[in-house]
């Protein structure tokens, strides 16, 4: 069975509430199966979506039992009061989540004996433990990094360890890990394209991996230590390993709406 579409085209900006055209209507009104809204800048999909949540709501639809997810906090943030302004039902959670904003809160779901809590790690936190580790590097003289980054070192310091080079380490490894690219896989392909440091970056965020779980182990207090980077992939995993969880989570959210 394919998705149904529904391919909004831009007409002019109205105020709230938004006065729907039949395209429009028929995609606030679609119920039951899964629709795909497509439409250029400006043609309204944001809208069309919170006149969704509001009509589902004001027809008694519990708030608790809609999720709608976008990528960024304000988005996210406006989604939630404009479905608010425009109802007098009351949710309990945050109706309108940023992808790690839900995931988030799936791990920290208590499920049992396998459940730790999840910290995570914050970007100053993570640039001085990559700082760290690349000290290490050159007190032992580690030299699988490109010549150029040890130009100088003796003049002006190790290239290695300046802020620069550490945030934009910082950036490639999240990056990466975003796109669920292994260190492995990375090295792969710097080779692929010709990209001199992916390789020696892939062996250093192996190192990243390794000591941070060491450290993990070390700490013993039940507490997960999470790359914000890598927050997707593990609740994604956690999920297809816990079926009581998940059948959780899909007997809670009956409609669910994706901004883009």
């Amino acid at each position: 069975m394919t998705t149904p579409s529904i391919k909004l085209t831009h007409s002019p900006a109205v105020s709230a509430p938004l006065e729907l055209d039949p395209q429009q209507a028929k995609a606030v009104s679609h119920r039951g199966t899964p629709l795909l809204i497509a439409g250029g800048p400006g043609t309204g999909k944001t809208s069309v979506l919170i006149e969704a949540a509001v009509a589902r709501i004001n027809s008694g639809q519990d708030p608790d039992s809609i999720l709608m997810l976008t990528y960024g906090r304000q988005r996210a943030s406006e989604m939630r009061d404009a479905v608010a302004l425009r109802t007098t039902s009351t949710a309990h959670e945050p109706l309108a989540r940023t992808f790690h904003s839900l995931a988030y809160s799936i791990l920290k779901m208590n499920t049992g004996e396998a459940y730790h809590e999840p910290i995570l790690l914050s970007g100053p936190e993570q640039e001085n433990f990559i700082e760290q580790l690349l000290q290490g590097d050159v007190t032992d003289g580690y030299r699988q990094w490109p010549t150029d980054l040890h130009d100088g070192e003796d003049k002006k310091g190790n290239p290695l360890l300046t802020q620069g080079f550490i945030r934009e380490l910082r950036d490639l490894i999240m990056r990466a890990n975003e796109r669920g690219i292994t260190p492995e896989q990375l090295a792969e392909r710097g080779k692929e394209v010709g990209e001199k440091y992916w390789a020696p970056a892939a062996d250093f965020w192996s190192r990243y991996k390794q000591v941070m779980a060491i450290r993990e182990d070390a700490a013993g207090d039940a507490k997960m230590r999470i790359d914000p980077s890598e927050l997707i992939s593990i609740t994604i995993a956690h999920l297809i390993s816990n079926e009581p969880l998940r059948a959780q989570l899909q007997a809670r959210f009956k409609t669910i709406i994706v901004d883009e």
